[in-house]
């Protein structure tokens, strides 16, 4: 093959599938059980769209002009693309490029495949009113949980390990680790013997591509335009075995929230976890299975109420939620690293609503000056790998949450500095916030026979002072 050039092939597995990229080489694993239990020819055409999906942007991120894949045309090739057109206006900012130019190098890509004949799914799984759920022990996932416990669609976790990575961390100037998987592989062992449950791993090494680190480079990362698509696919064996009719993700009214970029585009920086692509995604599911679709239970709701309705209703599993990706040193030990925009935005949130962060893991008081560079009220946050955070998109939400820890009489330097400088503001705008960010919103994920069910819960547990 040419410099310029990548070839990109699979082979299955006896627990899943092996991707080699040149002479790198990715495993993909699942429990037995569920592996052995999927059809052999959907294992080979889900693999298929998948590996296309997941490498299909590496010309952007690797300078590179043409990919050859050793394996037939997917079906779904053109259903990809609109994410990622969707995700470069966001990589455009957070690199300090133009999107014309990301765009450039995406469209000058080329594609060859060893065949180009199509073969249909042809696929129709026996399903029942059981559900499936992205874990990560985040307040989304736990929230969902929880609630599909509740109206009866018996959810099984299912957490996508995406394998830990060293990396340079631009903004402290050091090379870092990430330690998200160590913690959480304690935790899905501590959560399954006290509640006999069974939260599933599938080890996704792939995952890597997505960072520049991987590579030795620093590029833009466009492979995080699909992860939830990707994940889609990745969870069809486990809904084939658990025979699973719902595909649950974790994603708050928040993720569909956008902003105008200083090119005049509209973007959003996580628009592969949107509502309107979640139901993008339930139709290609029901094109493949004609039976599974998605949905996200806490679509209607935003991120500071989620975190009231976990720990109002659920405090056996609230106590269980780990939002950071442990990314740093100081997270080696500690499931926050408090040195992200993340732990920042998710401490002020807990301590709005009465939460002691410690119940949840946090060891530093994240009121202290020193961390006032990760929250986006006070200025415009750099270098943080959270694109929402970078764009200032939850400032309101944050602001009330601000108000509502300082009402709480909660002390500290940054409360201090939200009192001289937003609180008359937030007096006067404070009835709209709370309509907003405390709110029960529409939805378009969350099929009818399961919306009112839903929607009583958070009536209960919101209008509870």
């Amino acid at each position: 093959m040419k410099a310029n050039n990548l070839n990109i092939g699979y082979s299955l597995t006896e627990k899943g599938f092996n991707v080699k990229i040149d002479s790198h080489k990715y495993k993909v694993s699942y429990p037995l059980a569920a592996w052995n239990s999927f059809p052999a020819k959907m294992k080979r055409r889900i693999v298929n769209n998948f590996v296309f999906l997941s490498t299909f942007t590496l010309p952007v991120l690797l300078n590179k002009r043409k990919i050859y894949y050793d394996f037939n045309s997917p079906l779904l090739a053109s259903f990809f693309i609109k994410p990622v057109l969707y995700y470069m206006p966001a990589c455009a900012d957070e690199y300090n490029k133009d999107t014309l130019t990301i765009l450039r190098k995406f469209i000058n890509s080329s594609y060859d495949f060893k065949s180009y004949s199509l073969k249909s799914f042809d696929y129709v799984p026996k399903v029942r009113n059981k559900s499936i759920i992205l874990f990560t022990f985040g307040k989304d996932s736990m929230l969902s949980y929880a609630i599909a416990e509740e109206i009866g669609i018996n959810p099984t976790g299912v957490y996508m390990e995406e394998s830990d990575f060293e990396y340079y961390d631009t903004f402290a100037k050091v090379s870092e680790k990430t330690y998200e998987n160590i913690h959480k592989a304690a935790l899905i062992k501590k959560f399954n013997k006290e509640f006999n449950k069974r939260i599933i791993s599938v080890k996704n090494d792939l995952g890597k591509i997505k960072n520049s680190d991987h590579f030795g480079i620093k590029g833009v990362e466009m492979p995080w335009a699909s992860q939830l698509t990707e994940f889609s696919l990745l969870a069809l064996p486990l809904n084939h075995y658990f025979k699973a009719r719902y595909l649950i993700f974790g994603n708050e009214a928040s993720c569909s929230a956008s902003y105008m970029n200083k090119e005049g585009i509209k973007t959003n920086p996580v628009f592969d976890q949107s509502s309107e692509w979640v139901v993008e995604i339930s139709k290609m599911l029901k094109l493949i299975t004609s039976k599974i679709s998605t949905l996200s239970l806490i679509e209607p709701i935003h991120e500071i109420a989620i975190i009231k309705i976990l720990h109002q209703r659920y405090p056996q599993y609230a106590k269980y939620q780990m939002s950071c990706t442990a990314s740093s040193k100081s997270a080696r030990y500690s499931m926050y690293c408090h040195s992200c925009s993340k732990c920042a935005r998710i401490f002020i949130f807990l301590k709005a609503n009465k939460i002691d962060p410690a119940t949840v893991g946090y060891k530093k008081d994240m009121l202290a000056k020193e961390y006032k560079k990760l929250y986006s009220v006070f200025g415009m946050i750099k270098d943080t790998p959270f694109g929402y955070d970078a764009a200032g998109l939850g400032r309101d939400e944050m602001l009330l949450a601000f108000y509502l820890a300082y009402k709480n009489g909660e002390k500290g330097y940054l409360i201090d500095l939200f009192r001289k400088k937003f609180l008359k503001q937030v007096e006067k705008r404070k009835r709209s916030l709370m309509k907003e960010f405390f709110g029960i919103h529409e939805s378009i994920t969350i099929p009818k026979q399961l919306r009112k069910k839903v929607v009583k819960i958070y009536e209960e547990e919101l209008l509870k002072k």
